[in-house]
C-alpha cells in the first residue's frame, strides 16, 4: 500500500540521516583531535618559554583555562569551516559551473 511505502521511505532516510551523522564524527575526529594536539603542544611550548616570575603572577588554573577555551574555540571553528562553509562554497562553485555551461 502507499502509506506502508512512505513509512518505509521515512525510516529509511532517518537511518541513511542517523548513519551519515556518525559517519562525520567518524571522518571529523581523528581531524579534530590532530589539530587539537599541535595547538596544546604550541601552548605548552608557549608557557614553558614565560619566566617563573610570569607563572607566579597568574591566577591559580587561569593557564588551564585559557588553553581549554583556546581548544574549544579552534574545534569549532575548524567544524564551522569543515562542515558550513566548505560544501556551502563546494555548491555555490558547482551551481556556477553549471550555470556557465548552460547559458555561457
Amino acid at each position: 500500500t502507499p502509506a506502508a511505502v512512505s513509512i518505509g521511505a521515512y525510516v529509511a532516510c532517518r537511518v541513511l540521516a542517523a548513519a551519515c551523522v556518525e559517519l562525520k564524527r567518524v571522518a571529523f575526529t581523528p581531524v579534530a583531535l590532530g589539530a587539537a594536539r599541535l595547538f596544546s603542544e604550541a601552548a605548552f611550548e608557549a608557557a614553558h618559554a614565560r619566566s617563573a616570575a610570569w607563572h607566579a603572577g597568574q591566577p591559580p588554573g587561569g593557564l588551564d583555562r585559557v588553553f581549554t577555551r583556546g581548544s574549544r574555540a579552534q574545534q569549532t571553528l575548524l567544524n564551522a569551516a569543515t562542515f558550513n562553509l566548505g560544501p556551502t562554497v563546494f555548491e555555490v562553485l558547482l551551481v556556477l559551473s553549471v550555470i556557465a555551461r548552460r547559458f555561457g
